[in-house]
């Protein structure tokens, strides 16, 4: 079980760390990603954002005090 199930997960940003540890891995090697919003604005997988393995890395520095939200269906 678990294998599909969609997750949400909220970062917030500090004016320094580019990288978010999410809770699971992203079905689909990285791909299965559902959304990325950064201060509500869609963010595209490969040009703001990538994804290795649970690390999200944004393509720049989130500001302080900024809301990164990405929703994923997670691997099994």
């Amino acid at each position: 079980g678990g294998m599909g199930n969609v997750i949400h997960q909220q970062f917030n940003g500090d004016g320094s760390t580019v990288t978010f540890t999410l809770s699971n891995n992203v079905a689909g090697n990285g791909n299965a990603v559902i959304g990325c919003r950064y201060e509500g604005q869609m963010q595209y997988l490969g040009d703001q954002f990538t994804i290795s393995g649970k690390t999200l890395t944004m393509t720049f520095t989130p500001g302080n005090n900024t809301k990164i939200e990405i929703t994923y269906i997670r691997s099994g």
